[in-house]
């Protein structure tokens, strides 16, 4: 179930800014770090493990020993947490992929009104005329037959 939880929160981090990719990987950060410090001791103690051969197995002796499963899963969350570390460290220099979507709007050439903002009116009577309103004047070369 943790491991879901870092891929979810690698996924998001892919689509969401600087602010938001600090925040999830703080949050898998520490998602990684309970991992590394509890879930490797949660194993069944010897009495329950005996408990258990004895009904399955005629198995006599039996030993509870760490396995190479045990190192490479602290191991493995150890890396998560440098992961973490690292996208805390540089998310400001992901490219965005969000702004790729934005558009910034050209106002040169266009008729400004009172306020600053392209005139609405203005555009669409330029655009009545025929004209490209977003062509400044010197590059507008008049009504098109």
């Amino acid at each position: 179930m943790l491991g879901v939880a870092v891929l979810a929160g690698s996924l998001l981090m892919l689509t969401l800014r600087a602010t938001g990719r600090r925040i999830v990987a703080v949050v898998v950060g520490v998602i990684s770090i309970l991992a590394v410090i509890f879930l490797p001791w949660q194993r069944p103690d010897s009495d329950e493990v005996f408990t258990e051969l004895r009904k399955t197995s005629l198995a006599s002796s039996y030993q509870l020993h760490a396995t190479g499963g045990s190192i490479g899963y602290v191991v493995s969350w150890l890396a998560v947490l440098a992961g973490t570390v690292l996208v805390v460290r540089y998310a400001n220099r992901w490219p965005q992929r969000a702004a790729r979507f934005e558009r910034t709007p050209t106002r040169q050439g266009m008729p400004l009104g009172p306020d600053g903002e392209p005139d609405a009116a203005e555009i669409w009577k330029a655009i009545d005329a025929g004209q490209d309103p977003t062509q400044s004047q010197e590059q507008d070369p008049g009504p098109r037959a």
